[in-house]
């Protein structure tokens, strides 16, 4: 069975806990901690984004970016649990 991307993952303990979104499958690079350094981007050798992890996410309600100095940019939303997200800023190689 073929996944579909984005997937997905939050591990919350004691009402928080890592969570972590897969753009594509593996290989996902090399970790990039973001310039807030509150969590890590995983960048293909094309700059192509593969998977980003947010360290402390509150289950209820949070709000967080992810900044990268290639000037990616990834926000999450959560609201009772669901999680909404998206790339504000994808990465892009220059013509």
């Amino acid at each position: 069975m073929k996944k579909k991307y984005p997937e997905i993952f939050f591990e919350s303990r004691g009402g928080e806990g890592p969570l972590f979104i897969y753009y594509s499958e593996k290989p996902y690079g090399n970790a990039t901690d973001d310039e807030n350094e509150t969590g890590a981007g995983f960048f293909g050798k094309d700059g192509e984004l593969k998977a980003v992890m947010f360290d402390h996410v509150k289950k209820a309600n949070d709000h967080q970016k992810l900044i990268f100095k290639s000037g990616c940019v990834v926000e999450i939303k959560v609201k009772k649990g669901q999680v909404t997200h998206q790339i504000l800023f994808p990465t892009s190689k220059a013509s």
